[in-house]
């Protein structure tokens, strides 16, 4: 049987494939296993090219909360012992579902906790505190948890966006990202990041927008690099040309003498420059602490480039598949951590297949002649 996958999601070394015909699947993923057979293996550079891999050979679990397309994943982490009738350790979270239809489920593990039908298309969702931020086709944000709907919100875009020339001429969710940020008064607060297919970055915080930020092309993906240490995160957004950008903070002492405060504002400062067409970023969730300083990620452009970033600098860049095999590019990206030994799987889906990568940094980095650079990311709002 072909399942089309459309989107990939990983919790811990889980890795969960959500389908056309409505199915979710769930897989274990090791570092350095016989799980893959036929490795291309590079030892000089820390990279191993795994065997492209079947789903239905791959997959270990697998539920069907639906018969339409599923569309959107996420999970977050709950605290309850799950014993299913197979007896076998289940991955502790519960699972966010979004489809085409606009049907929304929640499960943990084989049970459903939540259904319920919003407005449209689920396009993206992500965790923010207890709830899960959906955003769909038709550009409304709901707060859903495992009790019921918290709110629902029309996240607009301005008029000036919606010129002749544009595609993206309705509000359509394209992102959605939690992340923590200093606000006027120098506080931790979380807020969520949300790009409505436009050239504007829109931040809300409990569903009320509190800042629309330009951008000089639409945003096509979120993602945000967290330092546990820090107060406050880098979030990255990028462009479908190529251009990755970060929130940052930008203050002015105003005009009166009288007054000590200063305007606090929002722009998105120019970050890195990849050069192909990007159509989603990632984090990656290591790292050993000795390593904190540093932050990686991950681009995944619409051809099958793919390119594993340290903070600005490309570490290593490969092509998935062959630059003439329109019909295969990937549609996901996805990435498993390995803390211990410092490395990465990094998993694309392609139709049916699983194509993937492990990285080990240590080694990599070895290869790699960078020049020395203190300067640590500043996220937003921090302190000067």
């Amino acid at each position: 049987m072909n399942e089309r996958i459309n989107v990939l999601y990983t919790f811990d070394d889980y890795v969960f494939a959500g389908t056309e015909s409505g199915r979710i699947y769930r897989w274990k993923v090791q570092i350095n296993s016989e799980q893959y057979s036929g490795n291309i293996l590079d030892t000089a550079k820390g990279i191993t090219h795994l065997a492209p891999k079947k789903i239905s050979d791959v997959a270990q679990w697998q539920i069907q909360p639906c018969f339409t397309a599923i569309s959107a994943l996420h999970g977050t982490r709950n605290n309850r012992l799950i014993y299913p009738k197979s007896r076998q350790p289940v991955p502790s979270l519960n699972l966010a579902i979004g489809t085409v239809s606009g049907d929304f489920f929640i499960y943990r593990g084989d049970i459903l906790l939540q259904h319920m039908r919003l407005g449209s298309y689920v396009r993206e969702i992500c965790s923010h505190k207890s709830e899960f931020i959906i955003g769909d086709i038709m550009g409304f944000m709901y707060a859903v948890t495992t009790t019921g709907l918290s709110y629902k919100r029309f996240i607009a875009i301005s008029e000036g966006e919606k010129t002749v020339k544009s595609l993206r001429t309705e509000p359509s969710t394209a992102a959605l990202e939690s992340f923590r940020m200093l606000d006027v008064e120098r506080t931790e607060s979380t807020y969520v990041a949300a790009s409505m297919n436009s050239n504007e970055l829109v931040l809300t915080h409990q569903g009320h927008i509190c800042s629309i930020i330009h951008c000089p092309d639409p945003i096509i993906s979120l993602c945000c690099l967290t330092d546990e240490n820090a107060t406050c995160d880098v979030l990255l957004a990028a462009t479908e040309k190529g251009g990755i950008y970060q929130l940052a903070t930008e203050k002015s002492k105003r005009g009166s003498s009288c007054s000590d405060s200063d305007d606090f504002q929002l722009h998105l400062a120019h970050f890195t420059e990849m050069d192909f067409l990007v159509k989603e970023i990632t984090s990656v969730d290591l790292i050993e602490k000795q390593q904190r300083k540093k932050m990686y990620w991950i681009c995944l452009g619409f051809g099958g480039n793919v390119a594993f970033m340290c903070e600005r600098d490309v570490i290593y860049k490969w092509r998935s598949v062959s630059p003439h095999d329109d019909v295969d590019r990937p549609i996901s990206l996805a990435q498993v951590s390995f803390h211990q030994q410092n490395a990465v799987t990094i998993l694309l889906a392609s139709r049916d297949t699983i194509i993937g990568t492990e990285i080990e940094i240590d080694t990599l980095e070895a290869t790699q002649p960078h020049e020395k650079n203190d300067e640590v990311l500043a996220g937003v709002g921090k302190a000067p």
